[in-house]
């Protein structure tokens, strides 16, 4: 049984080892959510640092979305409410919802997200 589990581990764990709950959360928390914010915030076809300043000052402007708002049907795979609900799940320590929630981000959210996303998978 432990050599099964052992092979079932990604190569990369035996460099840089696995992550633990608490520490995915905390990176979660303090970087992944940021960061994930401000790239869903940069404007359509402004991908240029500009873009980047904007996004920056769009998400200390504006208050994310709670995992309880109701997100308008048309809107509810947006990355502002896809991001509020993967939050609620990691800090409930439930990963594989978050991560079922971050696999649904697209474009530059997605690439922000994707090291943390691998580590919590």
């Amino acid at each position: 049984v432990i050599i099964s589990a052992l092979d079932a581990l990604p190569s990369s764990a035996s460099s840089s080892g696995i992550a633990t709950l608490q520490e995915l959360q905390t990176r979660f928390e303090e970087q992944v959510h940021k960061k994930c914010r401000q790239a869903a915030l940069v404007p359509a076809g402004q991908q240029g640092l500009e873009g980047q300043l904007l996004g920056m000052l769009f998400s200390t402007l504006k208050f994310p979305p709670g995992p309880e708002d109701a997100a308008p049907e048309s809107e509810k795979d947006l990355a502002e409410y896809v991001l509020a609900r993967a939050r609620r799940h990691v800090q409930l320590g439930e990963l594989e919802q978050a991560v079922g929630q971050m696999e649904k981000l697209a474009g530059q959210v997605a690439f922000v997200a994707k090291d943390w996303t691998d580590k919590a998978r």
